[in-house]
Order: C-alpha cells, then sequence, then structure tokens
C-alpha cells in the first residue's frame, strides 16, 4: 500500500507557501490602489487586505472543496483520507500557481 508522507505533505505545504508569498509580495510592490466593481477607488491597504484574505483563506478553502471531489477519483492503495488531503493541497498548488501567474502577466506586461 502506498502512502502519502510527512515528507511529501510537507514540501507540498512549503511549496504553498512560497507561491502564496511570492503572489502576496508581488501584487504588494506593484499596488498603487484599484477601484472596485462599482468604479470607487480602493486604497493600497484595502487592496492588500484583499489579497491576504483571498491567498490565505479563499484559496484554501476553495482548494479543500475541490479535493473532497478529486479525492473520490480511484488512486491506487492510497485511504480516502490520503488522497483527500495530497488532492486538496496539490489543487492549491494549482490555484496558487495561477494566482501567481495572473499576478505577474498583470502586474508586469
Amino acid at each position: 500500500m502506498k502512502k502519502y508522507t510527512k515528507e511529501q505533505r510537507n514540501k507540498h505545504l512549503i511549496i504553498i507557501l512560497i507561491l502564496s508569498a511570492l503572489t502576496f509580495a508581488i501584487t504588494s510592490m506593484f499596488n498603487s490602489g484599484s477601484t472596485n466593481l462599482a468604479g470607487e477607488f480602493v486604497d493600497r491597504k484595502s487592496v492588500n487586505s484583499a489579497a491576504l484574505s483571498t491567498i490565505f483563506i479563499t484559496v484554501p478553502v476553495v482548494g479543500f472543496i475541490l479535493g473532497s471531489l478529486v479525492a473520490l477519483i480511484p488512486y491506487g492503495g492510497l485511504t480516502y483520507r490520503q488522497k483527500y488531503l495530497r488532492a486538496s493541497l496539490l489543487t492549491i498548488i494549482v490555484i496558487d500557481s495561477i494566482l501567481l501567474f495572473n499576478t505577474i502577466i498583470q502586474n508586469l506586461f
């Protein structure tokens, strides 16, 4: 039976932290305020606050919800709990990677 080891889990967590930190760093470096959907100006502090809540609350919640669905896919030898944690962390990595790529594209080009 295969196992999802602590080393693999820790590696995934480190990747998530690095991607999240890079996304927030780029956002805060190039942030000079923005406009919201109502067309009102939002200051730099509010944009940073929204970025932090998105990166550290919304993304993990969505990752764990989607991870519960991905874990239903049969995968050799892992228990549902191991598949759920692995699938959730990998889903968060994918979402964080997309956010980082989007942040880079928006701010550098």
